[in-house]
């Protein structure tokens, strides 16, 4: 896989989570550990949402619902000891093929708008926040659950995109920090962040005309697209 094509993937996942406010760990990872294997990828992912969490959040940061990500991140915090220690302990292609299939499952759960159980907001923020946080550190794709709890609210879609870009900010942070950051290409790194800085802006202004469930249906065909491969790419490993 080529370092361009990767590139162009960063820039228009940058752009796809400024419309809708996940992209960047559904389109990214699985493209990201074809490139890199399963550990760095999903370490990569988790590093480039970071940033690009901290570039959105400064020109949404205003329509931030304060509770909601409260509970959210509590819930993400509690799991991720466990998502690292299953990371640390399964083999490189049962790994990856569990991240194509998160993927898969996270895209299919987007595209079909399937929403929790009608719960407490409590319960149903700490449910949630939970799996994403269990699926961020393994698979570097926490946003799926997230989107299905936003639906089950009825959660505005600007205070959505800016609210999601703080509760992923914890959460990456948290799982940067488990996964060993050391193990980071810096200079990879910023080849990558010139690509969400400029896929950020370019979706800023995207915001303003596109809709965002085609900006979302987009997304989910290209993310497709890798998380087979991934899938593929780990039965062949195991074959």
């Amino acid at each position: 896989m080529t370092e361009l094509f990767l590139l162009v993937i960063v820039a228009c996942a940058a752009a796809t989570q400024r419309i809708t406010g996940v992209g960047v760990g559904l389109i990214c990872t699985p493209f990201l550990v074809l490139g890199n294997g399963p550990l760095l990828g999903v370490l990569m992912a988790n590093t480039l949402c970071i940033l690009l969490n901290i570039m959105v959040l400064a020109q949404t940061w205003r329509r931030i619902e304060g509770r909601r990500i409260f509970l959210l991140a509590i819930g993400a915090l509690a799991a991720i000891p466990l998502g690292y220690y299953v990371l640390r302990h399964i083999s490189a292609p049962a790994l990856m093929i569990a991240v194509g299939l998160m993927a898969l499952i996270g895209l299919g759960s987007l595209q079909t708008r399937l929403k929790l159980p009608k719960a407490h907001d409590s319960l149903s923020a700490l449910a949630a926040g939970w799996l994403g946080g269990f699926m961020n550190v393994t698979a570097g794709i926490g946003g799926p659950p997230i989107v299905m709890y936003a639906s089950t609210q009825q959660w505005e879609q600007k205070s959505f995109v800016a609210s999601i870009q703080l509760y992923f900010l914890i959460v990456n942070v948290a799982s940067v920090m488990a996964e060993n950051p050391a193990n980071i290409n810096l200079l990879q790194l910023l080849k990558y962040a010139v690509c969400l800085l400029v896929g950020s802006v370019a979706g800023h202004y995207l915001a303003k005309g596109i809709n965002p469930d085609h900006a979302r249906t987009g997304a989910v065909l290209i993310a497709g697209a890798g998380a087979t491969a991934v899938v593929v790419k780990g039965l062949l490993a195991v074959l």
